[in-house]
């Protein structure tokens, strides 16, 4: 009998009366402990949390999932991408720790991931000024915010970590500027030109994953249809240069993929057309080590889940590019929608989709559709799923 078999029977002996409260309490404790102390989970069946994706419109939660420490959940609380707060709850709803970014020339937006250390990393927006721009060679007339990654360690509230998109932009159009350089010379940094909107919001990175096997971080860089792989073993200085860590890259691009057209490569075409939810996928899974992103497909108005096997990365300059290849994907002619969304690999080898305007699609390796789920006018962020048995929902006493 799995753990949750064994609760559910207990609460049917609390609502018949058999037992007390007391008596249930105690039962629900001995198996939340001998469940987390075994680390094994005995129910094959898989619970969909739709957990995270129940944010109103494009207003209020953002992101919402059981962390990864097992202590609590994290969230952080954004309107319409931006917000600023990063908070870490436990079960009941109270708030262990807060952390707040947002000032006049920094913004905490859209996602935030817990290390296996406890810290906690959160992408923000960082203000360039018009005149370091102008300095760097680009002449909007405004202000703009570009991307930044920051570490912080809840204990103390300190940063441990940073890395600044700004730090690693070329520029190609003003030869006597700071960071002229043609980019295909430099396909490891990134493309200072590529954007001009006038609100400022230049990258509109919108999802981060952390990998600890190879301490990299994957990054959805939304306007620029790509995803950014970073070396986080590098130390914040080293980050700010092309030199250091695991690639000596420095924080240098380690890689990057979606729109190889950035850097000049004209011979790998581009297959993102604005991107969500960067993740792996995890050990034991069907497909474990392959890489997984929604394309958002604003190209053709149709979005498209991609599975992908990613080249072996080195500390050479990715002037020879070589493209991912394209292991799985699914597309259909009524899934599409240009926000949000994502997809996640179920343990027995389906893939669970998040069309953020509609709802979720699970699909077989074959593409066929197993099961759908209608919002009916919802939006959804993204997919999540947790078996029954899982520790961290049994404290949520959900019914």
């Amino acid at each position: 009998m799995s753990n949750a078999e064994e609760l559910a029977k207990y609460k049917q002996l609390l609502d018949d009366r058999v037992i007390t409260q007391e008596d249930f309490d105690k039962k629900k404790e001995q198996l939340l402990n001998r469940n987390e102390s075994s680390g094994l989970t005995t129910d094959n069946t898989w619970l969909v949390a739709l957990l995270l994706c129940l944010f109103v419109g494009f207003l209020g939660i953002h992101r919402f999932y059981v962390g990864k420490s097992g202590t609590g959940f994290l969230q952080i609380i954004t309107f319409g991408g931006f917000g600023g707060v990063v908070s870490l709850m436990d079960y009941t709803g109270k708030e262990l720790w807060r952390y707040e970014v947002n000032t006049e020339n920094e913004i905490a937006h859209h996602d935030a991931t817990q290390l296996p250390n406890g810290h906690v990393m959160i992408m923000v927006w960082e203000r360039i000024t018009e005149l370091q721009l102008e300095t760097a060679g680009q002449f909007p007339g405004h202000d703009i915010f570009l991307e930044k990654l920051i570490e912080v360690n809840p204990q103390t509230n300190e940063i441990v970590w940073q890395w600044r998109s700004w730090d690693h932009m070329v520029q190609n159009t003003a030869a006597d500027n700071d960071l002229y350089g043609q980019l295909s010379d430099f396909p490891n940094k990134i493309d200072l030109n590529h954007s001009d909107l006038e609100n400022g919001d230049w990258m509109h990175a919108n999802g981060i994953f952390y990998d600890a096997a190879t301490d990299l971080v994957y990054m959805s860089v939304n306007f620029y249809s790509e995803v950014w792989v970073i070396d986080h073993s590098t130390s914040s200085e080293e980050a700010k240069t092309s030199q250091g860590g695991n690639y000596n890259r420095g924080g240098d691009l380690v890689y990057r993929f979606g729109n190889p057209s950035l850097f000049e490569n004209t011979i790998a075409p581009q297959f993102l057309f604005n991107n969500h939810h960067p993740s792996i996928v995890p050990n034991n899974y069907p497909g474990n080590g392959n890489f997984l992103i929604y394309n958002n497909g604003s190209n053709l108005e149709q979005s498209i889940a991609y599975e992908l096997v990613l080249p072996t990365f080195s500390t050479n300059s990715m002037q020879n590019y070589i493209s991912p290849v394209k292991q799985w994907s699914f597309t259909n002619t009524d899934m599409y929608f240009d926000k949000i969304s994502g997809l996640q690999r179920l343990p027995n080898g389906n893939t669970l989709i998040c069309e953020g305007d509609y709802g979720y699609w699970e699909v077989s390796v074959q593409g066929e559709v197993v099961w759908k789920y209608d919002g009916l006018g919802k939006s959804f962020w993204r997919p999540y799923y947790y078996l029954k048995s899982d520790s961290r929902l049994l404290k949520l006493n959900l019914n």
